[in-house]
């Protein structure tokens, strides 16, 4: 899970990704008729959604939520509101790194 907060990154609709993308679960809005169900599901803010595939006339969509494939409507992914990979590729790579591995401690 990605440490998100409502003021971070710029979020858009999951509806709006394209397949193989991977994006991070910012928002579900409140009047969303699914809201409750989808949290159950998983949908919580920072959750890893993989777009994976849609049906040749463009809906339902696959969506690969931690272990777990699921199929919406896209007008359903409409109030779910995601970060797309790119941007977090960008913050970590920002974050420096150890310049050699760890190793492990000898008993």
């Amino acid at each position: 899970m990605v440490n998100l907060t409502a003021a971070s990154l710029p979020s858009r609709p999951l509806g709006s990704l394209s397949p193989g993308q991977v994006a991070y679960v910012v928002n579900i809005d409140q009047g969303h008729p699914l809201r409750r169900r989808l949290l159950e599901l998983g949908f919580i803010r920072g959750a890893r959604v993989v777009w994976v595939r849609q049906a040749p006339l463009g809906d339902p969509v696959q969506l690969r939520l931690g272990r777990t494939d699921l199929a919406l409507r896209r007008a359903d992914l409409q109030g779910i509101w995601v970060r797309p990979e790119e941007q977090d590729q960008h913050q970590l790579a920002s974050v420096p790194q150890p310049e050699q591995p760890i190793q492990k401690a000898r008993l």
